[in-house]
């Protein structure tokens, strides 16, 4: 696109083309270091028997239908997000654009909103005893402190000594404070979600009220007072 100006010539602009196509080279395992928690969530996740979470699926092998999400997979991509001291699927599915882990878990695929949240209320108590299990093992291996994660909602930490876990807690009291963790994230993701959801209420009330007034405004204009509506001809 050209534009002149007065006697000079026409200024150059960088040309800009939305519809071209572009490959571009992704190396998936190096999005994240060897030592990343996202790798070792997923290792661990590999210990946990989560076949009941698929009971219910319909979507079989041989069978028409779409495929589904891997149950180990959500799992973790929902321990790896408490770690992050997120708590919202929607928050999750924003992150997976960018977020190293995220794209890594689910090898730079995304995960809607929907599914994440359908696979956390579906299967809620047996999910939260599962995700307490699982973070008391991430605070064994010195990856995570509960503590932390219950009062400022972050942070990964170093790897700590291995023996310090039995050391300063039992493991009955870690479970205990590992489902307030769980119960804190959910309660913070359902408020979040409900001050979502009112700000959207919110937003289509404003635009049905423009709706109204504009349909208001175009009849008035189209109908001229005693004319129109079968005044005098």
């Amino acid at each position: 696109m050209e534009r002149t100006n007065g006697t000079q010539g026409a200024v150059k602009y960088i040309s800009l083309d939305r519809k071209q196509l572009r490959w571009e080279a992704l190396d998936l395992e190096r999005l994240i270091p060897e030592d990343h928690s996202a790798r070792m969530i997923w290792e661990v996740s590999e210990r946990f028997d989560v076949s009941r979470f698929e009971e219910a699926q319909k979507t079989r092998e041989g069978n028409a239908g779409r495929p589904c999400w891997p149950a180990r997979l959500l799992v973790s991509v929902w321990v790896y997000s408490y770690t992050m001291g997120v708590a919202s699927a929607r928050a999750i599915e924003r992150m997976m654009r960018h977020e190293p882990g995220l794209r890594w878990l689910a090898a730079d695929e995304r995960i809607n909103y929907h599914t994440l949240a359908s696979f956390r209320v579906g299967h809620k108590e047996a999910l939260e005893d599962l995700l307490a299990q699982f973070l008391v093992l991430l605070e064994a291996a010195g990856m995570v402190d509960l503590s932390t994660l219950l009062h400022d909602g972050t942070k990964v930490r170093a790897v700590a000594g291995s023996g310090s876990f039995h050391r300063r807690k039992t493991l009955e009291k870690k479970l205990r404070q590992a489902r307030k963790v769980v119960h804190e994230f959910d309660r913070q993701a359902a408020a979040e979600d409900e001050a979502m959801d009112e700000r959207r209420r919110a937003a289509q009330a404003r635009a049905g009220e423009r709706s109204a007034g504009s349909s208001a405004d175009g009849a008035a204009e189209t109908t001229p007072t005693g004319k129109g509506l079968g005044g005098s001809r």
